[in-house]
């Protein structure tokens, strides 16, 4: 099997761009360890954990110019159970044709041997150390000797030196460049390591100061994971290996908590003399030289010398030498290597010429350690008649994995299809379809075990025919690797499609499975007929009646004997190599006490090996992975009688049917319903805070929603007197025909002491500035967290949509952003995003695209909308978009415009995988996003279905996402004539690349409820969905009694959500949110529901109290927060087992201000009684502490406080005296609360935010 990847490289790439040797980009030596394995793992599902690069050897510098980019083609090649790479390339000059192609890599993937666990402790080795540089000292020294390294390459840390060598701690430097999380092994962490070594190289060479060395090989690299953004490395003096002008050096890579995670053993550098050796022309001249020299391959008729005598290694050597070197033998025999003229690039080359002549494998280094005629010939001697080690031939020739394509034939009276039987007709059993992708393949490649089938999804239920009625299954290729099955005659369907990944690098285990079937028990012998019977509307006669015993070896693990004696003819080809019924088995093997008389159907398996054909008699060995009412996934292990491998089953789903109807409209899911992705990495909603009509917090806009409320009110006479430029008939100028809106309470009011503002600056500040500054605050205290611990790099970034500025002339938007960054030390993207009624969600898709390229680590979007002015409502009615009543009839037949809105909202954003690793609370998961515009149309302010649709079908192909497995769309939905049935036609249009079912999707807009808050509303739509995903409800769209006439919702995927349900999912639930602002400025995002282990522990004893620390600026701050979160404990349905997450919360996420409470509790009821009592100021029995903290900064809860208070919060926190704790914390000692959890520490959780002072702050306009 052979796999080729093509991709040209340009100044483009930032590596490349930022390492330059002797003026010239080149790609660092160490940066091909990520290279190589990120294509291993996407192209071909080998993962670093399992697999290790072996003897990788840099025969040329791959140099990238402005006007000379390079064509890079990487081979893979299977050869037995190792992979063979090398790395080619041709330089395409824009000016002149291409030139000839050059290779600069050749290395092997072989399986891992896994290393010993250690584990060092860094601190202690750092304080042994004798010497500390700053990393920037061995750059320096570089760009003196015509290395220089900028940007994203160019790590940062310290080198610690010590007696036996030395510790560098490595930090890439992730200012300009892409999140850590792209990378496997970094290139600045892997080149700075390589950088750093030369500190402690050079102290045996003092003379080296500006000599420059490069990598020339290295021996192996294996690792247990990747290595993110930062890590330590151990040098060992003792590794350090000085031949000539090579240096070899092993580096042990640990993580941040000191476990050794990555070795890099034999790392050759070598010296560069001649500059001219960077230069690509000379290179590229002297390939062409070389070229010219070779006449004829090397080898002679045998070959193969491996216990030749020292004359018969010498002839065949010269022959090679002699491809590369016009001399005499004599002066080859006299002179060094080098000093015959030979670069360092032939003779790596060389290497790999010895190994083919004389099968073995070799170090690349080798003619640099040999670096005479007379001792290689010498070594290869004595390497020979130790045996040596075999070396396969590789091709660079171009390949892909050949899919052949067969067709089967199927009869309704054959007892294959007449022994199962589904609503009384023969069916073709759905795990077929795989099983004769399998025999395809193999019929075509009968060597090619073990095969691997991956991806593998299932498409309806079975195929069922009359008893006469004949079928034909066609297998054929799809795409680059892919399968698929169709049946029928003339319109033929797809019933099951895949991937094959071909040959897989896969030892089979031997099981001892008479010992498993041994310590099982085995079930009653009527307890397999009963298994056959109880499926309702499935008939399974003796051919499919497998299962010969069955036996149970724990709770959630099935064996079973399988004898396939009574099996079948199955269509035109009898004993398939993998036998459906033995797969069948695997499907039907249940216990009977848990048997569900439901049809269920397969769904998907993430992937079947085939390592032999089947035998009469096999066992299988099932475990369950989940199990619920109507949806199971599980593993399964198929061996022979003696326990040889046949094949693995990995991630199979079944989902439950519940008429013949639905039997068509299954669509495939992958773990869940979400497919592996091929888009960004995802990103987590961690904190949301919200305010719109009707609703001051998020709680509040829940319990409207699931209500049915409409908040929509005319106009507040504080805002302007309506009834003066009211007029009700249309197309007045200078009038508006509404007089209905979605309005805000209290958009004066500001806590200007907080942010320590003056009064009259707040007077000045636009309220839209003051209500995001605030909310900012409320979301980041929502997902558990200060603005100080957020994040520690301050590369937190900033996005809001806004539109509106009319609170006096000369207001800038633009502030508001930069507002909050600036109160809160943000150092990311900051920015306002005007795309109208699209500005919220684009600013979710641009916080997005800052999270993924790595400009920022964490993220705040969201949008705000005020209604200051009468001209807001002037200018709308001029457009005629306004209703004329307080109804935004999204989708209804009464539609005739939007009901305009006010609101603010924001969202947190960090990215899943650190949000899972930190324990936070997940709203939700945004899967992908997308932008676009809808061009020229009709009219400037008229929408383009086009547009719309192919903004959602990117949008969902970037998330990875079937859109069958959408169940929810929370639309644009402003209820306009013309906007409803343009959107419904865009997303129809989206949803049909996927699939052509109709009415599966539930459909609503959050305009009812609000009106449309413009450049706020989708925050509020993706709320809304976050909301419904949480609560598991599904709310109603208002005023949509009667649809719209102009859309043809029967035919679409769409049934509008008109009454509150249940949002029945068994699988996470993924919705899409659509905002679409006037002159064709289109955003739409998909998003995931969060399905996390219900996992409440942390490393705290039984019976221990929690510690609740409340605090607020002042006094009456902290009566107003004290009674929030009594009105939050008394309103929550969980039980005392979840207090530690409460106290937790309080503890690390949320500032320690002046104001101060503090108290142990052991039960909800108890902390309620005890911040009652601090209410009523009862006597203090109830042991609580308050008062004012006797020093008090906004600082990080991480401050040192001084020797006398550090003893005794030591000597409280050692003795578990938890009341004195909080007793020291009252009164203003730092206390670091992550200690109190050893280990695993209670989850985050969602607590009532901050409730700031409401002081008027407007200013009057003359």
């Amino acid at each position: 099997m052979k796999k080729i990847f093509n991709f040209q490289l340009t100044l483009d790439n930032p590596i490349v761009k930022s390492h330059q040797v002797y003026g010239h980009s080149v790609l660092p030596g160490l940066a091909y360890i990520d290279m190589l394995y990120q294509l291993a793992k996407d192209g071909l599902n080998l993962s670093s954990d399992d697999h290790c690069l072996k003897r990788l050897a840099i025969y040329k510098p791959l140099v990238v110019s402005k006007e000379k980019p390079v064509r890079v083609k990487i081979t893979f090649e299977r050869k037995q159970r190792n992979w063979k790479i090398s790395v080619a390339g041709v330089e395409t000059d824009i000016h002149k044709e291409s030139q000839a192609g050059m290779l600069y890599v050749t290395a092997e993937l072989q399986k891992k041997v896994d290393f010993l666990e250690e584990v060092i402790d860094v601190e202690a080795v750092k304080q042994l150390s004798t010497k500390t540089y700053d990393m920037e000292t061995t750059y320096s020294e570089a760009r003196k000797a015509g290395l220089v390294h900028q940007g994203m390459i160019k790590a940062t840390g310290n080198v610690y030196i010590t007696d036996s060598g030395c510790l560098i701690d490595v930090n890439a430097n992730l200012a300009n460049q892409d999140t850590a999380q792209n990378y496997l092994f970094h290139p600045a962490l892997m080149d700075g390591a390589a950088m750093s070594s030369m500190i402690l190289i050079r102290e045996g060479m003092p003379d080296s100061i500006a000599d420059l060395y490069l990598p020339l090989s290295y021996e192996t690299f294996y690792s247990k994971g990747p290595l993110l953004d930062r890590c330590y490395v151990r040098i060992e003096r003792s590794s350090i290996r000085t031949v000539n002008d090579i240096t070899t050096v092993d580096m042990d890579f640990f993580d941040t908590g000191g476990h050794l995670t990555a070795k890099l053993s034999g790392l050759t550098i070598k010296l560069v003399k001649d500059p001219s050796q960077i230069d690509p022309e000379r290179v590229k001249a002297e390939q062409a030289e070389r070229d010219d020299n070779i006449s004829s391959p090397v080898h002679e008729d045998g070959g193969n010398v491996r216990h030749a005598s020292l004359p018969s290694v010498e002839e065949p050597l010269k022959k090679i030498f002699a491809k590369y070197v016009n001399t005499n033998m004599d002066q080859l025999e006299n002179l060094g290597f080098l000093e015959l003229g030979m670069e360092s690039s032939q003779l790596l080359e060389l290497v790999k010429d010895i190994e083919e002549q004389f099968e073995l494998s070799l170090s690349p280094s080798l003619l640099f350690e040999y670096s005479n005629f007379i001792a290689l010939a010498g070594y290869l001697e004595k390497k020979l008649a130790e045996g040596g080690t075999k070396s396969q031939n590789w091709s660079t020739e171009s390949g892909t994995l050949t899919i052949p394509s067969d067709k089967y034939e199927f009869y309704g009276s054959e007892p294959f299809l007449q022994d199962h039987q589904v609503y009384a007709r023969p069916a073709i059993m759905g795990v077929t379809y795989p099983c004769l992708a399998i025999e395809t393949y193999l019929k075509n490649n009968p060597e090619g075990y073990p095969l691997g089938l991956r991806n593998i999804r299932f498409y309806g239920g079975p195929v069922g025919l009359n008893k006469n009625e004949t079928v034909e299954v066609e297998v054929k290729s799809k795409g680059v690797n892919g399968f698929e099955t169709l049946f029928g005659t003339s319109n033929k369907e797809r019933n099951c499609a895949g991937d094959f990944i071909g040959t897989v690098d896969s030892i089979p285990e031997r099981l001892e499975i008479q010992s498993i079937v041994s310590q099982s028990k085995m079930f009653a012998p009527g307890t397999i007929e009963k298994i056959y019977k109880m499926i309702h509307d499935i008939k399974i006669e003796k051919t499919l009646k497998t299962i010969e015993a069955l036996y149970a070896y724990d709770k959630v693990t099935l064996v079973a004997k399988i004898t396939m004696a009574g099996s079948q003819k199955r269509g035109n080809s009898e004993n398939l190599v993998f036998d459906p019924l033995l797969l069948n088995s695997c499907y039907l093997m249940a216990d009977p006490v848990t048997v569900d008389p439901e049809i269920k159907v397969p769904l998907s398996i993430d992937s079947i090996t085939v390592y032999r054909p089947t035998t009469e008699i096999a066992y299988v060995i099932k475990k369950i992975r989940v199990e619920k009412s109507d949806y199971i996934s599980f593993d399964a292990i198929v061996v022979t009688e003696t326990g040889e491998m046949i094949a693995k089953i990995l991630n199979a789903t079944l989902q439950k049917v519940g008429s013949s109807v639905q039997l068509k409209n299954l669509d495939p899911v992958l773990n869940g319903n979400i497919e592996k992705k091929k888009g960004p990495a995802d990103i987590a909603i961690i904190g949301v805070s919200v305010r719109y009509p009707g609703a001051s917090h998020i709680n509040e806009f829940w319990n409207n929603l699931k209500e049915g409320k409409s908040n929509i009110t005319e106009i507040p006479q504080e805002r302007w007197n309506w009834r003066e430029y009211f007029d009700k008939e249309k197309g007045k100028a200078g009038k508006m025909y509404s007089k209905w809106g979605g309005f805000l309470e209290d958009i004066d009011k500001f806590d200007h002491q907080f942010f320590n503002i003056s009064p009259r600056e707040a007077q000045i500040m636009d309220p839209q500035e003051r209500l995001f500054l605030q909310e900012t605050y409320s979301c980041i205290e929502n997902a558990g967290y200060t603005p100080d611990t957020i994040c520690d790099s301050r590369k937190i970034g900033v996005f809001v949509g806004v539109m509106n500025a009319d609170y006096f002339k000369g207001s800038h938007p633009f502030v508001i952003a930069n507002r909050v960054s600036y109160t809160y030390n943000f150092q990311g993207p900051s920015m306002v995003v005007n795309s109208a009624s699209s500005s919220s969600l684009t600013a979710v898709h641009l916080a997005l695209d800052s999270l993924h390229s790595g400009a920022c680590d964490r993220a705040i979007a969201g949008g705000v909308n005020l209604i200051l002015s009468p001209n807001h409502y002037t200018i709308l009615s001029a457009l005629g978009v306004l209703s004329a009543t307080d109804r935004c009839s999204a989708f209804g037949a009464e539609a005739d415009g939007f009901v305009t809105g006010e609101g603010v909202g924001a969202v947190l954003l960090k990215p899943l995988a650190q949000a899972i690793n930190d324990g936070d609370n997940i709203y939700g998961i945004i899967k992908g996003s997308m932008i676009n515009n809808g061009g020229r149309t009709n009219a400037f302010m008229a929408p383009n279905p086009v547009s719309q649709g192919q903004v959602i079908r990117e949008a969902i192909e970037r998330s990875g996402v079937n859109a069958r497995s959408i169940s929810y769309i929370e639309a644009n939905g402003t209820g306009t004539p013309l906007g409803d049935p343009v959107e419904i036609s865009g997303l129809t249009k989206a949803f049909q690349h996927h699939t052509d079912d109709k009415q599966f999707c539930a459909i609503g807009s959050v305009n009812s409820n609000i009106g449309h808050c413009e450049c706020a509303i989708g925050i509020a739509a993706l709320t809304k969905v976050l909301l419904q995903m949480k609560h598991g409800k599904i709310v109603p769209s208002l005023f949509a009694e009667n649809l719209n006439p102009h859309i043809d919702f029967e035919n679409t995927p769409f049934v509008v959500q008109r009454e509150l349900t249940e949002w029945k999912s068994d699988a996470p639930r993924i919705a899409g949110v659509s905002s679409f602002g006037a002159g064709g400025s289109n955003a739409h995002v998909v998003v995931a529901e969060f399905v996390g282990k219900d996992d409440d522990s942390c490393n705290v004893s039984e019976g221990t109290p929690a510690i609740f620390v409340v605090s607020a600026q002042n006094a009456e701050r902290l009566n107003e927060r004290v009674k929030d979160l009594i009105e939050w404990l008394e309103g929550e349905t969980f039980g005392d087992e979840r207090l530690m997450q409460v106290a937790y919360t309080l503890q690390v996420g949320r500032e320690a201000m002046k104001s101060r409470l503090g108290f142990t509790a052991k039960t909800n009821k108890e902390a309620i009684e005890k911040l009652t009592c601090y209410l009523n100021r009862e006597n203090n029995n109830a042991r609580i502490f308050f008062g004012q903290a006797k020093k008090h900064s906004k600082m990080p809860s991480a401050t040192p406080a001084d020797g006398k208070e550090q003893e005794a919060v030591h000597k409280w926190m050692s003795s578990r005296n938890y009341e004195k704790l909080a007793a020291l914390w009252v009164k203003g000692s730092v206390i670091d609360w992550n200690k109190l959890y050893e280990g695993k520490k209670p989850r985050r959780i969602s607590l009532p935010s901050y409730p700031f002072a409401q002081e008027s702050h407007w200013m009057v306009m003359p």
